[in-house]
């Protein structure tokens, strides 16, 4: 009676640490999907630099644009009375290009730096979270094995006693025949 309460026991500790096991699976999945997330995540993030370069390149082709006008009405290729208002006029566009040059460069750094570090403080999180979901997992898989020996000793031990009572009940059946 015992040993079949020893046994039932071990039976339930068994099918509690699998369904365990089972859960620590569904969250590395679950944490594995959130990781996928942030990789996509991060290559958006690395398309709109990508789209923010070519911006900045866009812009510094047009101030060089600028700068070749400025240059012609330098060498005096355009009236006297228009080059002074002209060459104003490219000054202002000159400053409105590098403000929006350094602007541009602000926006992209900040957000480059916001989402990067951002996206790294959020891996960190993650990779800490699956490391104690491995060894929460090593953990339940020793108890699994710990389990698993008591149970063979206790089967093994089960099975001489069961030797026993047979060897026991064939001398009895042979003194009664006797």
């Amino acid at each position: 009676m015992q040993l079949k309460y020893e046994n039932d026991r071990l039976k339930l500790a068994l099918a509690q640490s699998s369904a365990n096991a089972k859960k620590w699976e569904v969250e590395l999945t679950t944490l594995k999907t959130s990781n996928a997330r942030l990789t996509s995540a991060l290559q958006e993030s690395t398309a709109n630099v990508d789209e923010w370069k070519r911006q900045l390149q866009s812009y510094k082709e047009e101030n060089a644009r600028i700068k070749a006008k400025y240059a012609d009405l330098e060498a005096g290729k355009i009236a006297e009375g228009n080059s002074e208002a002209l060459r104003l006029r490219v000054e202002a566009l000159e400053s409105e290009l590098r403000t929006r040059n350094e602007e541009i460069k602000a926006l992209t750094m900040a957000n480059k730096n916001k989402d990067f570090v951002a996206l790294q403080k959020e891996n960190g999180e993650l990779r800490d979270m699956l490391n104690v979901v491995h060894e929460q997992l090593e953990i339940a898989m020793s108890a699994n094995k710990v389990q698993k020996q008591n149970l063979e000793t206790l089967n093994a031990r089960l099975d001489g006693f069961i030797q026993g009572l047979v060897t026991i009940h064939r001398e009895i059946t042979h003194t009664l025949q006797t």
